[in-house]
């Protein structure tokens, strides 16, 4: 009896794919991904397990929502209002005196509010960026100790014969993982592909700064919405991938093979502050006190609902793959060539084989 070849095998627990079939799938992802993200017994578990963890987290709600918020408040509610009346007073003063006239009053006028946007920008700026500053270390001060916690929660499975677990693919001793990723390179390769995986979330980030000026009214907002869903997801998983030891190109194509699940995990953090209807700066509070909470969902969940990535099929996942980082991945790649560093990080500068 001949063998069929595994290439023409069919699974029969899979029905064919069609596209209403394709769209609930990829809702039930996006759903998956929220359940993921909103896990907060598992963080809990972790936070009663570590006295740094719960000062780490204690820290982060007091630059952001003590000191950051507090700013905010203090400007808007105290400093705002009196430079204003003080503004009014004077333009008042000007108008008494007949200085100009109307279009004096309106120059004044218009001086009046560049001063104040001045003075907002003066005063919130230095807070924001030393609170992002701050932010970076903790954030991976408390990566670094909910990996510990899941290297020991996988210790624990595989004694007590659990199988594997959230880490166990960054323990493989083989030199090539069974997904088919190899390990990460060091030299010019490995250069190259960390100053990729940099310049990657950095290009997503500016494409939101300008899709925001460009696209304006309701279709602008849920376009960068979607990008900032999916750049919140890569900023908590990218701690996990890195304990993992996942390279750059891994990662992109396994994000964009799970484009879906990755919305939905990204999707409370983007939404709370539309929820409740806050402003950019407020909002960015609000997001920087939340996203330790979610980057540590992401870790202790290891992502184990998401689809499984290969490199050995043109078509990894049934949600099929959406080009995230298309244009990030392609400036990235651009830079790095005008550097003269490697080939395009994301492939660490080799050629791809006619598989891939």
């Amino acid at each position: 009896m001949t063998a069929t070849p595994a290439s023409g095998r069919v699974s029969p627990r899979l029905p064919p794919d069609t596209p209403p079939r394709i769209a609930s799938h990829c809702a039930a992802m996006y759903a998956k991904g929220a359940v993921a993200a909103l896990s907060l017994h598992r963080v809990a578990r972790y936070a009663s397990k570590s006295k740094r963890l719960r000062t780490l987290a204690a820290r982060c709600v007091l630059v952001n929502g003590v000191v950051f918020l507090g700013s905010l408040a203090l400007f808007d509610h105290a400093l705002a209002p009196f430079i204003g009346w003080v503004l009014a007073r004077w333009t008042a003063a000007d108008a008494a005196g007949g200085a100009g006239g109307a279009g004096g009053r309106s120059l004044a006028a218009s001086a009046s509010s560049s001063f104040l946007w001045t003075a907002r920008a003066a005063w919130l700026y230095p807070t924001y960026f030393a609170s992002t500053v701050v932010n970076s270390f903790t954030a991976g001060e408390i990566a670094r100790i909910s990996c510990a916690l899941a290297a020991e929660d996988d210790e624990r499975r595989r004694k007590t014969g659990g199988g594997s677990g959230v880490l166990d693919a960054g323990n493989a001793t083989d030199e090539k993982k069974k997904d088919g990723v190899p390990r990460a390179r060091g030299g010019v390769a490995g250069f190259a592909e960390a100053v990729y995986h940099v310049l990657i979330v950095n290009s997503l980030f500016a494409q939101i700064t300008a899709l925001s000026f460009v696209l304006t009214g309701p279709v602008g907002r849920w376009v960068t919405r979607a990008l900032q869903t999916w750049l919140y997801a890569y900023y908590c998983h990218d701690y996990l991938w890195s304990a993992r030891g996942k390279p750059a190109r891994w990662r992109v194509r396994h994000f964009e093979g799970n484009w879906c699940y990755f919305a939905g995990f990204g999707s409370p953090i983007v939404l709370n502050p539309i929820v409740l209807n806050l402003s950019t700066f407020y909002a960015a509070a609000v997001q920087a006190m939340a996203f330790p909470v979610f980057m540590i969902a992401a870790i202790a969940s290891g992502g184990e609902a998401a689809e499984v990535f290969s490199e050995d099929t043109r078509r990894r996942t049934r949600q099929g793959s959406f080009p995230v980082f298309h244009l990030a991945s392609a400036s990235a790649r651009g830079v790095l060539r005008l550097a003269g560093v490697g080939g395009g990080g994301g492939d660490g500068g080799a050629k791809r084989t006619k598989g891939e």
